[in-house]
């Protein structure tokens, strides 16, 4: 039997995660009930947009939910792979050593390992790893491609270690902030879902991309047709116009 709980709400929504790995919500208003389909990034996981904005993996939502966790351990291991979902059926809590034995023992992580460098988005080291497998199982958010030394995984730069030694301090810092450019220019948060770009939220909302466009610009979060829509960039500060909620300023960080 599917089991249900509150993970988070906003003033007008209730948020709830299955034991199956299903989202939905809930209008506090009129207790009308709807699913949330989450986007899956490029790795195959499921991800979703809190209401603060940061992004969170649909696995890690149903282990907080369900599973419990004596030993604190800081990752959730899909027993029978990704393929299998993310039901509690599937999941356990693990540390980063059992994560590496499961995969080496289900065939999905060869012996030999390739390092790895973790950047901030201004090209400073925040971590170290053995193998960028562990590291990029490590972090949550979506996954965006800058090519096939480096990638970006919600706010930090996973970079080989080969590659990163023979940059110089300013082409790491370069290729750091293009990372993060890219992943931030054409993403919008529609509903607290992750949206790749402007065509597929106007789809998702039924209204032109012109108007979303408009209606979005500058603007922490705005109701279009019935729905919350915000540009990801907005919400996390990264344009030099002042972002606005109905009659509010809201002071923004500009990165250098």
């Amino acid at each position: 039997m599917e089991k249900w709980k509150q993970f988070t709400e906003t003033d007008t929504t209730l948020l709830f995660v299955s034991t199956k790995g299903n989202l939905k919500k809930i209008d506090k208003a009129t207790s009308k009930e709807s699913s949330i389909k989450a986007p899956v990034r490029n790795d195959g996981r499921r991800t979703y947009i809190l209401p603060n904005g940061k992004s969170v993996l649909v696995y890690r939502l149903v282990a907080d939910a369900f599973i419990p966790n004596p030993e604190n351990k800081p990752t959730v291991n899909h027993i029978r792979g990704l393929d299998a979902g993310d039901g509690v059926d599937n999941l356990e809590w693990a540390t980063h050593a059992e994560q590496d034995e499961h995969a080496r023992e289900t065939g999905l992580k060869t012996p030999g390992n390739t390092p790895a460098i973790v950047l901030d988005s201004n090209g400073i080291v925040i971590a170290q790893y053995d193998n960028i497998g562990e590291a990029l199982t490590s972090y949550d958010g979506r996954n965006v491609y800058y090519n096939k030394d480096t990638q970006i995984i919600g706010n930090v730069v996973i970079m080989k270690q080969s590659y990163y030694d023979k940059l110089s301090e300013d082409e790491r810092f370069n290729i750091c902030y293009e990372c993060f450019q890219r992943m931030t220019e054409f993403a919008y948060i529609v509903d607290g879902q992750l949206v790749e770009n402007g065509t597929k939220t106007a789809e998702m909302i039924g209204r032109s991309q012109s108007t979303v466009v408009q209606r979005a610009k500058n603007k922490w979060s705005t109701n279009i047709n019935g729905h919350e829509v915000s540009k990801l960039k907005n919400r996390i500060g990264v344009f030099n116009d002042n972002t606005k909620q109905e009659d509010k300023i809201y002071e923004t960080v500009n990165i250098k």
